[in-house]
């Protein structure tokens, strides 16, 4: 009964969809508010997302977690604008690039429910009844748990002090000049640790340690998501706590499948994180209003927290941005959705010193012109001058998709995106590397409605991360040749690392 209400639900939702796609097509002259109406359509057909992933949440935790950004980046700002004023800000664009924005964000919400609804359909017994494979009381697993703490430890120490050193940039010279003009002064030591910081986290995270064991470090990676909050990183705090209350989700899954009741994330303390949202949501928008230089409101809490989801939903417009200068793009033959991977390829180190290739990071002109990434070349064309003073549009797959492969792109992208999002909601623990992998992947793509399609390959396959996951299975086997006895490694992987 209950897959028969969901094919009902879906059937409908396409049903109206499709009626509404037609209607827009052929009678977009009738004097009727089309765009409210597409407006509409797009809320409703994110509640059905949520609504799906919310019946069983436990099972679709990185799925819902994906729409809640997708609101935040995307929805947000035309959602109160209708909820306050009846009308939508357009921003100086023509009414023809939000109608395209918003019927782009509606077909991308329809493909990200079937992708990730027909993975959890056709395998999950492969997926979500074999979850649980990784034998966290083994000995392999323990020396993995002392390497990678014991790294963690030490990348902890080295993001600690150069964010310090972000927050003392941004105070004295502006949040700005950060983007344009920040680089370290720090050893390279330093920012080689920071590079490995969240590979070394969630190879711990990936061995299924104790509370006793896990709790601390939970707690050091809340206390640099909050630094990193001293030079304006308001997503980059958010990220963080969001893959740990997914982490914890995923624990929880664990436990009930050993049939225990010592959940990681109870329904008290959801409550409690949910009672304080709107005091992190105001602390987050007083924070962006400073590293803008802005004076403090007298904003009530209520009016803060719909401030801060019109500010962070300005993706919306990367989308409007991206159809009215679709063909005004500095590279004609650039597929940009590819542009994080080749500029990774050939602007690292390594490329660099063998092959000569030039340093584009070092000019923000030639990184706009030349880099095949699509924000620095769109916020180029909006804003000259404010572009190469550090300041940025930022990025949206749906814009990107679009702009190298027209609607089709979105639906084929999205399609794809949502059976991704039903992979990590349903992979395997089955060996530690896959596992911490899966956690960055989870990490970096609920932020791809505000980043590039591909951004999330280029930072999750890194060379630092596979060189860190190379060097803790390296030396796990050179603690596993050692004098040291089962009893010394149980006793080593119970402390507090």
């Amino acid at each position: 009964m209950r897959e028969k209400n969901l094919y009902l639900s879906i059937g409908f939702f396409i049903l109206c969809g499709i009626t509404l796609t037609f209607y827009y097509v052929f009678f977009d002259r009738v004097n009727i508010d089309l765009l409210n109406t597409l407006a509409i359509l797009a809320f409703i057909s994110l509640t059905i997302n949520l609504f799906y992933a919310f019946k069983n949440v436990g099972n679709n935790i990185v799925f819902f977690t994906f729409q809640i950004t997708f609101f935040t980046f995307l929805i947000g700002e035309v959602f109160f604008d209708l909820l306050n004023s009846k009308f939508i800000n357009l921003n100086g664009l023509p009414p023809e690039a939000y109608k395209h924005s918003l019927l782009s964000i509606i077909m991308s919400l329809w493909f990200l429910l079937i992708g990730h609804y027909f993975v959890k359909r056709k395998i999950r017994k492969t997926f979500i009844d074999n979850y649980n494979l990784i034998s966290k009381d083994s000995i392999n697993t323990k020396k993995i748990r002392i390497i990678s703490g014991m790294l963690y430890l030490i990348c902890f120490i080295a993001q600690a002090v150069i964010l310090k050193e972000k927050s003392a940039f941004v105070s004295t010279n502006g949040y700005i000049d950060y983007y344009s003009n920040y680089s370290s002064k720090l050893p390279f030591i330093f920012s080689g640790m920071a590079s490995i910081y969240y590979i070394s986290l969630y190879v711990f995270f990936s061995t299924l340690p104790s509370k006793k064991t896990a709790y601390p470090v939970i707690g050091m990676s809340i206390f640099n998501a909050i630094l990193s909050l001293g030079f304006g990183q308001r997503n980059g705090f958010v990220l963080d706590i969001l893959i740990i209350i997914i982490y914890l989700t995923l624990r929880n899954r664990i436990v009930k499948k050993e049939r225990s009741k010592d959940y990681w994330i109870t329904k008290k303390q959801v409550f409690i994180i949910l009672c304080l949202l709107p005091i992190v949501i105001s602390i987050l928008f007083n924070i962006g209003n400073q590293r803008l230089g802005k004076a403090g409101s007298n904003l009530s809490t209520s009016e803060k927290v719909q401030e801060f989801f019109t500010t962070q939903g300005g993706s919306i417009q990367v989308i409007a941005y991206g159809y009215e200068y679709k063909d005004k793009m500095p590279q004609k033959d650039t597929i940009y959705t590819l542009g994080p991977l080749t500029t990774y390829f050939s602007q690292n180190i390594v490329s660099r010193t063998i092959f000569g290739f030039e340093d584009l990071d070092k000019n923000l002109l030639d990184k706009a012109t030349k880099a095949s990434l699509y924000s620095p070349a769109l916020s180029y064309l909006l804003f000259p001058d404010g572009y190469l003073q550090g300041k940025g549009m930022g990025s949206s797959y749906i814009a990107e998709l679009y702009q190298d492969f027209g609607y089709f792109g979105i639906a084929i992208g999205s399609l794809f995106l949502g059976i991704i999002l039903g992979v990590c909601d349903g992979f395997p623990v089955k060996r530690w590397w896959s596992f911490a992998l899966l956690l960055f992947v989870t990490k970096e793509i609920i932020y791809l409605p505000r980043a590039g399609a591909l951004e999330w390959l280029s930072q999750v396959f890194s060379l630092p991360n596979f060189l860190a996951l190379i060097f803790i299975g390296f030396m796990a086997q050179i603690l596993k040749s050692t004098k040291l006895t089962d009893r010394e490694i149980n006793y080593t992987s119970k402390l507090n690392v």
